[in-house]
């Protein structure tokens, strides 16, 4: 995964959460990734999500880049969120049943825009 030479560091001001969203008519889970933050301004987050199954991962939204690894999934997201900022990210997946989320770690941001 390209870090385009931002520093991210631990965040204790960045949460994610995530939930199912069903699937689309072509077969893919749909996950919602929900990004809140306060503090200062974050140029870019990134995040680990480690799922009950395998899975590969069919379309990320444009300012998302995402390593799929057996059943984890490393996500960056390339944008700013303000001082008081929230965004959610969808993420399409493909896998046997509907993959559940059973923990989120490595919650990081970065602080300078480069």
């Amino acid at each position: 995964m390209e870090t385009l030479q931002k520093e991210y560091q631990a965040s204790s001001c960045t949460t994610v959460s995530a939930y199912a969203d069903g699937q689309d008519g072509d077969g893919s889970y749909k996950i919602v990734f929900k990004i809140e933050h306060s503090g200062h301004q974050s140029y870019g987050q990134r995040f680990t999500a480690v799922f009950n199954a395998p899975f590969s991962v069919v379309e990320t939204p444009g300012d998302v880049e995402s390593e799929a690894e057996e059943n984890r999934l490393m996500v960056q997201r390339n944008n700013q969120l303000n001082d008081t900022g929230m965004t959610e990210v969808w993420i399409k997946l493909q896998a046997e049943e509907q993959p559940e989320v059973l923990e989120i770690q490595d919650i990081m941001c970065c602080r300078k825009e480069v």
